[in-house]
């Protein structure tokens, strides 16, 4: 198993509360998450955490976590990009968003 099918076979061992639409919309997103340099993402939802991204040697680390509280959270990613990360966290779709950035100090929870 490569780890494309093994992030799909996670991906669908949490899908099932989802419907056809979401779990499109999660597809989609884990799939450009997979694309990210530079910082590193973890998406919790449901207990399961995926991670995603690498660090560039030399630069300061940027770490995320989003922990997705409802399906409507990717509808609202995949229709308004960043935007609607902000709304669907704004909506309380997702929360508990960690923000570090090593040596800066930057810390923001809520």
């Amino acid at each position: 198993m490569n780890a494309d099918s093994q992030v799909i076979a996670a991906q669908e061992s949490t899908d099932s509360g989802h419907s056809f639409l979401s779990r499109q919309f999660k597809r989609r997103l884990v799939a450009m998450l997979g694309q990210l340099r530079g910082a590193e993402l973890t998406l919790v939802e449901g207990g399961e955490r995926q991670q995603f991204g690498t660090v560039v040697a030399g630069a300061e680390p940027l770490h995320v976590t989003i922990t997705v509280h409802s399906a409507e959270f990717y509808r609202m990613a995949a229709r308004n990009g960043s935007v609607g990360v902000a709304e669907a966290y704004m909506h309380g779709f997702s929360g508990r968003r960690r923000l570090d950035r090593a040596g800066a100090g930057v810390r923001a929870q809520s």
